[in-house]
């Protein structure tokens, strides 16, 4: 995550899926006056974060359909998914390109881009994030954060011996 966070120059953070919501566990702050922060211990909605957004699309169709059949889809912001058929196109997407954006979906002004991290069973054990203000991560600089997050989550599933599923990133 400090790695992360010194290649970006912005937050990183790590949840964990917890019931129907995202859960913060950890953080590396940006340096930036200006900075995302997320109080660790708060939840967010799994359709309206990044990170939410990384957790639900690594889960098997199985596990991931009665998530989304719980979720509320109220509009967060204005840019929130607020509708289910949305939300289960964004899924795809998501699992085909290995990470997940939030664009001002949860905060207004806060861009973020999360990828899953698995273990050695391809499950799901949490989520890697990098968020900051738009003023700074405009959209070609949320997809080179996109890569470096990616990357991370990749060597992280690596160094717990984990092993990403077949329908990840393979559609």
């Amino acid at each position: 995550m400090v790695e992360l966070a010194d290649a970006t120059g912005e937050t990183v953070n790590l949840a964990i899926l917890s019931k129907h919501q995202a859960l913060f566990v950890s953080q590396v702050e940006s340096t930036h006056l200006m900075r995302m922060v997320a109080a660790l211990g708060s939840r967010v909605p799994l359709y309206a974060s990044g990170v939410g957004k990384a957790l639900l699309a690594a889960l098997p169709s199985d596990e991931q359909a009665p998530l989304i059949d719980i979720q509320a889809f109220t509009a967060v912001t204005r840019h929130t998914l607020t509708a289910k058929s949305a939300l289960i196109r964004e899924l795809a997407a998501v699992r085909k390109a290995g990470c997940a954006f939030d664009r001002e979906e949860h905060v207004i002004g806060m861009q973020c881009v999360a990828a899953p991290v698995f273990n050695e069973f391809g499950e799901v054990v949490c989520a890697l994030s990098v968020s900051g203000p738009r003023v700074r991560v405009d959209a070609p600089t949320l997809t080179l954060h996109g890569q470096a997050v990616i990357e991370a989550a990749l060597r992280a599933t690596e160094l717990l011996g984990g092993l990403e599923p077949e329908y990840w990133r393979h559609g």
